[in-house]
């Protein structure tokens, strides 16, 4: 694929949470512009009851009508070290809106999840195989606002290639989710929010290579690099994701490629924070091998200015 392309557009989703909302040791965006309704169409965000009665919001992206991606620690928490699954009953999704939880969407209860066997707390913080798909009880309708996510490829090793090639390009990347509205520190290194902006917000990211990337991978026992994690950190000095932005998609040109996964939080701006590639978990969560999904190949109409400007 022509590594120009993948200079046009490249879009990342966080999704926040609501005041009212658990965050734990996860984010929401900060900084960025507006988005526009309908720019992100195969975005949601799913919602469950945690055991202490408290909410948990996390993002997410549509697969099929019926089936959406998100992270691992978004469909459950951790009681007395112990993995605990939320109540499946509980689960909502949202799409086709720009504001938290708004009934101006489609909305679909949880019927089930799936997670990787493997997934546990990493011992300096963080998510090992920190991914989930859930199945809807009532499908979704396509329309302009509520579209599936498209995909490189199906192929596992074509995905890969695809992502290599977009990463040594260099191409500035975006992040979108609803950004809180304050900021405090604490402890003088942790950024929290102290309100949200329940509108869809969106800004950009840089990608790391590997290489850079592996200084914050974390110890081998907990190093989640050869399973597709990746490192992203904002354009603008300090634009970044914040607790909440879990599970949303990572986009680059047309392209899903990743979930928000699991972060520390980063007061400097100078740290990554990682996403989790759909390469290693394609053909078991997402798209079954002999399905097909929703893919866009590279053959596209780019507006002349766009070719004269990238190529200068």
């Amino acid at each position: 694929m022509s590594k120009l392309y993948f200079k046009i557009f490249v879009f990342i989703l966080t999704i926040t949470l609501p005041s009212n909302f658990t965050s734990a040791e996860y984010g929401k965006i900060k900084g960025g512009r507006a988005a526009k309704a309908g720019e992100f169409p195969f975005i949601g965000h799913i919602t469950f009851q945690t055991e202490n009665n408290m909410g948990n919001v996390c993002g997410c992206s549509l697969v099929t009508t019926s089936k959406v991606v998100t992270a691992g620690h978004c469909v459950m928490e951790w009681v007395n070290g112990q993995r605990k699954i939320h109540d499946v009953k509980t689960g909502l999704v949202f799409f086709g809106t720009l504001y938290l939880m708004s009934d101006d969407g489609q909305q679909s209860a949880v019927e089930s999840v799936k997670y990787p066997k493997e997934i546990r707390k990493k011992k300096l913080g963080g998510v090992m195989h920190d991914y989930a798909t859930a199945t809807l009880v009532t499908p979704l309708k396509i329309t302009d606002t509520v579209q599936l996510m498209k995909v490189y490829s199906t192929d596992k090793t074509e995905f890969k290639h695809g992502w290599d090639e977009m990463v040594a390009s260099e191409a500035p990347c975006v992040i979108i989710g609803w950004g809180a509205t304050d900021f405090k520190l604490v402890n003088k290194t942790t950024l929290v929010s102290s309100g949200v902006n329940k509108f869809l917000k969106t800004t950009l990211v840089h990608t790391w290579d590997e290489e850079r990337c592996a200084r914050f991978a974390g110890p081998p026992q907990d190093n989640m690099l050869a399973f597709g994690e990746i490192c992203l950190l904002g354009v603008t000095h300090g634009e970044t994701t914040l607790p909440g932005d879990s599970g949303g998609p990572l986009m680059c040109g047309d392209y899903v490629w990743a979930v928000c996964s699991s972060m520390f939080v980063d007061a400097s701006g100078t740290k990554p924070f990682h996403f989790l590639l759909h390469w290693h978990y394609l053909n078991e969560y997402l798209y079954p091998m002999g399905s097909s999904g929703s893919t866009i190949r590279p053959e596209i109409s780019i507006p002349l200015f766009f070719i004269i400007l990238f190529l200068r």
